[in-house]
C-alpha cells in the first residue's frame, strides 16, 4: 500500500492530479458564481493548469495568486468579451426576421466582429495567464495569433464549445452532474494548454522573460 500510494507511483501520480483537477474545477465553478468575476477566476484556472502539467505543487495556491494578480485586467476583458458578445447576439436576433438580399449582407457581415470575438475569446485568457501584456495589445495579439494559426484556432474554438455540444449531445442534467460538475472545465483548459503548447513555446521565446509572468 505504501508503494501504491508513493509520488513515483503511475497510479498516484494520477490520482493527485485528479483530485487536484477536480478541486480547480470547483474552485473555478465557485468564483464563477458572481459571473463578474469569471474573468479572473478562468485566468486563474489557466494559470493553476500550467504549473499542474509541469508536475509542480501548491496549483491551489497558484490559483489564487494569479486570481489576485490578474484581477483587474481579466475582469475588464470579460466585461468587454460580455457586453461585446451581447451586442453581437441582439444583431443576429435582431435581424433573424429579415428576409431578402438586404438581410443576407446585414448577417454576413455581422459574421466579420463575430469572428474577431471568437479569436480573443479562444486566445486571450490563456495568454494572459503567462504575459505581461496590455489589454489593447492582448487583444491585437490573440487576432494575429488566431489568424496565423488558424486550424489549431478552429480546434481551440471547439475545445471552448465542448459543454455546449457535450450537453446537447447527452442531456443537459446527465452532463452536467458527471461531466462538468465535477471536472469538465479544468479538463477543457487542460486541453486547450496541451494543444496551445507549440504556440506558447513560440511566444516565450520571442518575448523573452521579461514579459512573462512566473507561476
Amino acid at each position: 500500500m505504501h508503494k501504491l500510494l508513493e509520488d513515483s507511483n503511475p497510479f498516484a501520480r494520477f490520482l493527485s492530479r485528479t483530485v487536484d483537477l477536480c478541486g480547480l474545477n470547483l474552485l473555478w465553478m465557485a468564483l464563477c458564481l458572481p459571473v463578474v468575476t469569471a474573468g479572473a477566476a478562468t485566468c486563474a484556472l489557466h494559470a493553476a493548469v500550467t504549473r499542474l502539467r509541469r508536475d509542480e505543487g501548491g496549483v491551489f495556491r497558484c490559483f489564487f495568486r494569479a486570481f489576485k494578480r490578474d484581477f483587474r485586467q481579466a475582469t475588464a476583458l470579460w466585461l468587454l468579451l460580455a457586453a461585446a458578445g451581447a451586442g453581437l447576439a441582439a444583431s443576429f436576433w435582431l435581424t433573424s426576421a429579415w428576409r431578402g438580399a438586404p438581410a443576407i449582407a446585414v448577417r454576413a457581415a455581422l459574421c466579420v466582429p463575430m469572428a474577431l470575438w471568437m479569436l480573443v475569446a479562444v486566445y486571450s485568457f490563456p495568454l494572459l495567464a503567462r504575459f505581461q501584456v496590455s489589454l489593447g495589445g492582448l487583444i491585437s495579439d490573440c487576432v494575429l495569433l488566431g489568424l496565423a494559426k488558424f486550424p489549431r484556432t478552429v480546434l481551440l474554438a471547439l475545445i471552448n464549445l465542448a459543454p455546449v455540444l457535450v450537453v446537447y449531445f447527452l442531456g443537459g442534467m446527465s452532463a452536467a452532474v458527471f461531466i462538468w460538475v465535477p471536472v469538465g472545465f479544468a479538463l477543457a483548459a487542460l486541453a486547450v494548454e496541451r494543444c496551445l503548447d507549440p504556440v506558447m513555446a513560440e511566444l516565450e521565446a520571442s518575448a523573452g522573460k521579461t514579459r512573462r509572468k512566473s507561476s
